[in-house]
């Protein structure tokens, strides 16, 4: 593709500043100098941007670059205002705008946008393949699949030029629909511009990321969620939500608003009749169908899915209002959301001598409240302990928050490491520590994270649930030195308790 296109293309966005003259065909895009070859337009980005690294893709066959400043180098360059922008519309000419193939879903919220994904991809899955089809692709913070083998993932959502080519490898391997998680880190920084979603889901708001490099404050983290629903043909949103208002005034430009709700409150889709009971939830739901000359709403029964927490029913009804709207028959979703299986998302591992673990990816308050409310309601015999840590360098507001909810609804609290990086992690679980200790006195700091696990498990026995917290099912943790492989906390604790009651005989 010639680089006039691409021109064309930024000045159209009102991105384009001034360039140079240059004529040459575009075969490779990257911001990475290790990935730079012949005929590559070179993006520079990012704060800690160095001449050095233009030099290195000039060196490698850059033919002209992209950025918000100019360097005295010897190609051309193209200079835009807003260069995350920008990488969008690059990308997005690069590779002939792949959402425009693909039926494009996106989910955001502070919880459960994984779990959302999943049960949106299952129910998917499970019409395309009655039908014959592929199934539908994803882009969770678990795995990545796109039409040929599942990949795990390393972002929540991909940076720019890798989430538009991954959406061009869904859309050449002949997949039609794509469900992807949209964080809000995404949406600030703009790796989603210029994408049109089919449908754009939303289900909750609470104060998370708040930090220097991620959001200034909440409104910055609601704003920077806000912004799906200007690029989106049909809005779901969660009505139960105190910022649902918000979101629904965001959507000024969708073709089509619905609402959910698992509160009773009059929304298109409602759920009722909901019973949550050792690991298993089961729920009706009730909605209009516009396709029938009556007022009576319709009632599809006999929900189940085979988790816990009452909270997954708003990932269920988000879920089944989008298959509903693709006309996925009932039958279809209701398979798929009782065969359905998340991993690392309150995963309830079993002992063969009755203990029970439960395995979460809560990181943050809001899951945290959700989890405990959750197991005090489907386990009330059950004293609970939680190992559990906040990663270092972001959110440092969830230090404090997750120490003093943890010790005021476990019995016993084991404090770890979770992705310290550059900060020592005694140092982050002591200020953990010194929240929690302010409400409760069985509290402990046991740095190694499978050390903690078996200390909770050797120091409980079946009368207490385990709750592991953080890391879901992730196989390795962020340390000073880089990742460092890390057996999985199910792997861990499934383990830890086939020892204990090896030792017991």
């Amino acid at each position: 593709m010639d680089i006039r296109s691409y021109i064309d293309d930024l000045k159209e966005e009102n991105l384009l500043v001034n360039f140079d003259d240059v004529s040459f065909d575009v075969s490779n895009i990257a911001y990475d100098s290790k990935k730079v070859s012949n005929g590559t337009l070179f993006v520079c980005k990012g704060a800690a941007f160095k001449k050095q690294y233009l030099e290195e893709a000039i060196e490698k066959g850059a033919c002209c670059y992209v950025s918000e400043d100019c360097y005295d180098v010897n190609i051309p360059q193209i200079r835009v205002g807003d260069i995350r922008k920008a990488m969008a519309v690059i990308a997005g000419r690069f590779y002939d705008h792949p959402d425009r193939k693909l039926t494009l879903i996106g989910i955001t919220g502070t919880k459960g946008k994984t779990t959302t994904a999943y049960y949106i991809k299952a129910i998917l899955d499970t019409f395309l393949l009655n039908s014959g089809k592929k199934p539908a692709g994803i882009l969770s913070g678990i795995f990545n699949y796109y039409g040929k083998d599942y990949e795990e993932s390393s972002l929540t959502t991909p940076e720019t030029f890798e989430l538009f080519e991954k959406l061009s490898n869904a859309a050449e391997n002949g997949l039609e629909y794509l469900v992807m998680e949209v964080s809000s880190q995404a949406l600030k920084y703009h790796r989603t511009y210029g994408l049109m979603f089919d449908f754009a889901g939303y289900l909750n708001l609470d104060e998370d990321h708040i930090s220097p490099g991620e959001h200034s404050d909440f409104e910055d983290y609601k704003a920077s969620k806000l912004l799906l629903f200007k690029a989106c043909d049909v809005a779901v949103l969660n009505k139960d939500s105190e910022h649902y208002e918000d979101f629904l005034n965001e959507c000024v430009d969708a073709k089509k608003v619905i609402s959910f709700s698992s509160k009773g409150l009059d929304a298109d889709y409602r759920a009722c009749d909901i019973n949550a009971k050792n690991g298993v939830l089961e729920f009706n739901i009730v909605y209009h169908d516009a396709s029938r000359d009556t007022d009576e709403p319709v009632r599809k029964s006999n929900f189940t899915i085979l988790s816990s927490g009452e909270f997954n029913i708003d990932n269920a009804l988000l879920a089944t209002s989008i298959g509903s709207e693709l006309n996925v028959p009932y039958e279809d979703m209701k398979e798929a959301l009782y065969n359905v299986k998340v991993p690392g998302r309150m995963e309830v591992v079993k002992s063969r001598g009755g203990r029970i673990a439960i395995v979460d990816f809560a990181h943050n308050k809001l899951s945290f409240i959700k989890l405990f409310e959750a197991v005090k309601k489907e386990y009330p015999d059950k004293k609970i302990a939680i190992v559990f840590g906040t990663p270092g360098g972001k959110a440092y507001d969830r230090r404090a928050l997750m120490g003093m909810i943890a010790a005021k609804n476990a019995d016993k609290v084991y404090i770890t490491e979770d992705d310290p990086y550059r900060e020592k992690a005694e140092d982050i679980c002591e200020e953990i520590r010194a929240e929690a200790v302010k409400y409760s006195d069985d509290i402990v700091v046991v740095l190694n994270r499978q050390d903690a696990i078996k200390r909770a498990a050797e120091e409980t026995d079946a009368e207490w649930i385990i709750l592991i917290a953080g890391k879901g099912i992730e196989n390795s943790i962020k340390r000073k030195e880089g990742w460092v492989p890390m057996e999985p906390d199910n792997k861990c604790i499934e383990r830890v308790f086939c020892e204990i009651e090896s030792r017991k005989g």
